[in-house]
């Protein structure tokens, strides 16, 4: 018998979840834009400064979407977390 999972707060958990994924989503989608916009500025800005910024800032725009995917992927685990332990008290 799996053990049991301590969950006081179900819904709590859920909404938790759910506030994860969408902070996940919008950061990915917020820094994407940023980064667009920064192409746009880049047409009129043509110097090496600019290019170094532009790579550099397109690796954090890499590092957020690694960090989006990681909030995105725990919002996945307490969801699984959530139907685990609704399944349990059904069964009770």
């Amino acid at each position: 018998m799996a053990k049991e999972v301590a969950i006081r707060n179900i819904d709590e958990l859920r909404q938790f979840s759910g506030n994860l994924k969408n902070l996940g989503t919008q950061l990915s989608q917020i820094f994407h834009n940023a980064e667009n916009h920064l192409r746009h500025v880049s047409e009129g800005w043509d110097d090496e400064k600019n290019a170094k910024f532009a790579e550099e800032f397109s690796e954090e725009v890499r590092n957020i979407d690694a960090l989006s995917q990681k909030m995105i992927e725990h919002s996945a685990y307490l969801d699984r977390l959530c139907n685990i332990q609704e399944e349990y008290k059904s069964m009770r």
